[in-house]
């Protein structure tokens, strides 16, 4: 065994081996020096060209003799072949135990080297940025491909290796890439490889500095010990590979360091202190386990981050609050996309916290636009508790902002050098907040043939730029007459498309061979979205359905929609004579209560024309109104949809039609309760009023167990409920929109009946859902505005609206939406799995 005593690096022998242009050797000889290991230490990549530099000082204060191998910047030792090597350093290693130490480049030298010295191998973070192999990945530098000299290290050597050691951090791509494709193939004898997660390149640092274990792990592999058996080092168990480990260190002794780096925003730091503890250790700890959380979101690495999630909820933690706190600061600061990570890691690491966390979240990802996020976060929070007012509240919110309208407006603000017209169609177009996610420009220009001529788009701090890629023979056809220029220098392939993101002050750039001139902006009013009545009772207005012109009178159906409702009727009739079929009418708010409406009804007005059509074929139609207007109660100020006691007043009105005369108000009591509403959540702040609310008598009655649900929002939205204990043994089938949920419509006939399925489809049917469900009774509701235009009769849920949710989702949505609904628990609803499942493949490209 070897006596590593400190020493003074003067008290040692000094002696050039060999010295040239770019590369300088010397062994450095320590007076006291006992034993027969001499390590073999190559330069860095940057090359000191000195004879001092990596693992010198290291060595000679542990009294081991070192020979420094050194080079001249980016050479990458290609001047060194193997036997000029040997040759320069046999004499000085006879008899002795020959140990090759390096870093990045010096730790690839130290394995390339070491067979032809005899060695064992230490290898830090080992690559070579020259190697053919590694350029072809990742790219070229500075060095002449046509230098690399080297033997190709990716074989395997004929003869047996000693044994090498190699440390690196496995989530450094290049590093990973490297050991695995090009070290690991070459090895032809045994090896340890310590593996050090998110240590980054190279991981000498996070050993000597964060850790402190360099010195012992050097020192023993020097010494000859077996790496494997250090009381710090611990083998992979999961990994079933032998030769792999991970630092074995209590988590207390790197916690206040992950605090200090925590703290600091240092988060790749983070998890390099605290993934292996945590993950693979299995200590126990909510405070690390939420800042590992929180660095390796903020890193991008998605699937640790779920393995962190399934450690953590076993350990059932629930002390939240430091890490609200946390998240309260960032929002407090306006730091949203700080405050965004804090929260989404709340509620994957802790068990236990308030349902306000998912609004928290939703309200930071409101106030960074991203709209659809905030409304998936609140349906989470709302399939845990339908009930939570805060999500109802700011679900409604979410939806008005995404249904905002604006006037979009591109201005020129400077001319171009040559002819440049865009946006022409969308100028002046209303569009809707959710379009401009992708809101689509198009414009063509003067280009002139061999130009590379794009369009540059500026907007949030991003620049895009799209081809001119798209053949507009007009637009050539008007520079030529118009402008008199010369075809032959014109290129066809003039037009271009922008569809992207786009918002208030985006630019856009006609560039051309790489320079760019700013031409446009662009620019968004609002448009207002209700009127006020009276006693600030708010109404829709500027919707697309024309709710104002419908109430007044001013649109009306034409012919050819006459002749629509007319056929439709005729189709909805045909099924109603197999199938006991209401069509029900969801009243707008001003019909019902006109007195309050700043506008006056019409003689004679579209639904007029829609339920004379329906009522000449003989259609069984449900019109509200009469009921509703008895009582103000029937809608309330800040929604468009109808109350609890609006929509009951319905149910009892299709009761009666179907031919049930029992005295249903007997089950049921009213109380009023704050919501905001689709009106009020159009105004900032957003304003509430009073919703008569149900709730059931006798709550036996309420035995209602929703035994599917696929999921789907809006249109496509299909949920079973059934109920054991109900007065009828009966199947009711609804199709509608909004209004069936609105005011717990669907849910009275829940309370009765033995099973409701209820389908988001307004105003239609599906021929293949009720030849499945033969039902008892058929309801189809729509609201009275979209009376614009009549429904269909469909023959298949393919060739229905049903899958049109399918048609936005990407291919990865698609699969997720497959894998969960096959893994919905009732198998007796096993036909809507496969329905709605093999809809969803039909759109997943092959």
């Amino acid at each position: 065994m070897l006596n590593f005593s400190e020493a003074s690096n003067s008290m040692a022998e000094v002696r050039v081996l060999y010295r040239s242009d770019d590369y300088y050797i010397t062994l450095h000889y320590p007076i006291n020096s006992v034993g027969q290991t001499i390590i073999v230490a190559f330069d860095t990549i940057d090359g000191v060209y000195s004879e001092k530099g990596f693992g010198v000082n290291f060595c000679l204060a542990n009294n081991l003799p070192v020979i420094f191998v050194s080079h001249k910047e980016r050479t990458f030792f290609q001047g060194v072949s193997k036997k000029l090597l040997y040759n320069i350093l046999h004499p000085y290693l006879i008899g002795k135990d020959v140990v090759t130490y390096g870093s990045i480049l010096g730790g690839y030298a130290a394995i390339y080297y070491a067979d032809v010295l005899n060695a064992r191998a230490f290898a830090i973070s080992p690559r070579c940025s020259a190697d053919p192999k590694f350029k072809k990945k990742f790219g070229k530098n500075n060095l002449d491909e046509n230098i690399f000299l080297h033997d190709f290290l990716s074989t395997k050597n004929n003869g047996k290796q000693k044994y090498h050691f190699f440390t690196y951090d496995p989530f450094n791509s290049r590093d990973d890439y490297y050991f695995k494709e090009v070290i690991f193939p070459s090895l032809n004898g045994s090896f340890k490889v310590l593996e050090l997660p998110f240590s980054s390149h190279p991981s000498a640092p996070f050993l000597s500095r964060k850790v402190n274990l360099l010195k012992p792990l050097a020192l023993s592999f020097f010494q000859g010990e077996d790496i494997g058996l250090l009381s710090f080092i611990s083998p992979q168990a999961s990994s079933g590979a032998k030769s792999l480990f991970y630092l074995n260190i209590d988590l207390d002794t790197v916690l206040s360091k992950a605090r200090d780096s925590f703290a600091d925003g240092r988060w790749e730091e983070v998890a390099s202190l605290l993934y292996v503890p945590l993950i693979f250790h299995k200590f126990q700890s909510e405070e690390a386990a939420f800042m590992l959380a929180v660095s390796l979101l903020k890193e991008g690495h998605k699937k640790e981050l779920i393995l962190l999630c399934r450690v953590s909820k076993k350990f059932n933690y629930i002390e939240y609050k430091q890490a609200t706190s946390l998240a309260e600061r960032a929002m407090a600061g306006k730091n949203y996309i700080d405050a965004i990570s804090l929260w989404e890691c709340i509620i994957k690491i802790y068990s236990k916290f308030p349902l306000g966390v998912y609004v928290r979240l939703a309200s930071a990802y409101i106030m960074t636009s991203e709209f659809k996020k905030a409304e998936q976060v609140l349906e989470q929070c709302l399939d845990i508790n339908e009930s939570f007012k805060p999500a109802l509240d700011l679900l409604d919110r979410v939806a008005s902002l995404q249904a905002k309208k604006f006037t979009v407006s591109i201005r020129e603000i400077a001319k171009p050098s040559c002819y440049f017209r865009l946006g022409t169609k969308v100028d002046g177009t209303i569009v809707r907040q959710k379009e401009l996610y992708n809101l689509k420009v198009m414009g063509w220009a003067q280009i002139k043939k061999g130009d590379v001529s794009a369009v540059a788009v500026q907007y949030k701090n991003k620049i895009s730029y799209f081809s001119f890629n798209i053949e507009r023979p007009d637009a050539v056809q008007f520079l030529v007459t118009k402008l008199g220029l010369n075809p032959k220098e014109l290129s066809s392939r003039c037009g271009v498309k922008v569809a992207q993101e786009l918002g208030e002050g985006a630019k856009f750039g006609f560039c051309v061979n790489g320079k760019t001139e700013w031409t446009h902006v662009l620019s968004l009013t609002p448009v207002a979205e209700l009127v006020k009545g009276r006693d600030n009772w708010l109404f829709l207005a500027n919707d697309q359905n024309c709710s104002v012109d419908q109430f007044t009178g001013k649109l009306l159906l034409d012919e050819d929609k006459k002749l629509a409702w007319c056929s439709y009727a005729n189709d909805f009739y045909e099924v109603s004579k197999k199938f006991n079929a209401l069509y029900v009418i969801a009243n707008s708010k001003e019909r019902v209560l006109p007195g309050l409406y700043p506008f006056s009804q019409g003689v004679e007005i579209l639904a007029h024309q829609v339920e004379n059509i329906l009522s000449d074929s003989s259609v069984n139609v449900v019109n509200p109104v009469d009921e509703n207007s008895k009582n103000i109660q029937s809608y309330y100020e800040t929604d468009t949809h109808w109350s609890d006691v609006g929509a009951f007043n319905a149910f009892k009105l299709c009761m009666k039609a179907f031919g049930y005369n029992d005295e249903f108000d007997v089950f049921f009591e009213f109380f009023g309760r704050e919501v905001v509403g689709d009106l009020g959540s159009k105004l900032t702040p957003p304003v509430s009023s009073i919703r008569m609310t149900h709730s059931l008598r006798d709550k036996a009655k309420g035995s209602v167990k929703c035994v599917f649900d696929n999921k789907i929002k809006k249109t496509g939205s299909l949920e079973i409920n059934l109920n054991e204990t109900a007065v009828y043994e009966k199947t009711v089938l609804l199709f509608g929109g909004s209004s069936l949920k609105a005011g717990g419509f669907a849910r009275y006939f829940s309370y009765f009946f033995s099973r409701v399925v209820v389908i988001n489809l307004p105003g239609s049917i599906v021929k293949e859902i009720v030849d499945h469900e033969c039902p008892d009774h058929i309801i189809v509701q729509t609201n009275e505005r979209y009376l614009i235009s009549p429904g269909r009769v469909y023959e298949t849920v393919v060739g229905s609206p049903l899958v049109k949710s399918f048609k936005m989702m990407s291919q990865k949505e698609l699969l997720n939406f497959v894998e969960s609904i096959n893994e919905l628990d009732d198998e007796s609803e096993s036909y809507y799995k496969k329905l709605f499942g093999d809809a969803a493949l039909s759109f997943v490209v092959k």
